[in-house]
């Protein structure tokens, strides 16, 4: 029943927000904190309005929810987006008359080790040399 309640009131402050125009949505967001008791509050904030140490404080929280779990931490921006209705916008770029070339090596040669980047690299310096 707690969590519905909580629920509840995130998706309202989140409802409030995606009403503003679309400059003052782009700036504001809702802060989740737990209290002493236990309890999560949610705060709505204006970017703009933080001071140093909030926006600090924000972005440390933020990064340690990533390196703890990337994966998790994509979803939720993923279905974040997808409860607000937002699209991420797609770009098709189509090329005409393309070409594309590359060397491989393979066998023990393939392996990105020390001594095969040294050879590599040599290899295409004294190709470069001879060529021009």
């Amino acid at each position: 029943m707690a969590t519905t309640v909580v629920d509840d009131e995130e998706e309202l402050l989140w409802a409030a927000i995606e009403r503003l125009p679309t400059y003052d949505r782009m700036r504001k967001g809702m802060l989740r904190q737990a209290v002493e008791n236990g309890r999560v509050v949610y705060d709505e904030v204006d970017v703009r309005r933080m001071g140093f140490e909030e926006r600090k404080g924000l972005m440390e929280r933020m990064v340690k929810v990533v390196e703890e779990d990337n994966e998790e931490f994509l979803r939720w921006i993923r279905d974040r987006m997808d409860r607000v209705g937002i699209e991420i916008p797609k770009i098709e770029i189509r090329f005409e008359k393309l070409s594309v070339e590359g060397d491989v090596y393979v066998g023990s040669r393939a392996h990105p080790n020390l001594i095969n980047v040294a050879l590599n690299t040599f290899e295409v310096i004294v190709l470069i040399y001879l060529v021009y």
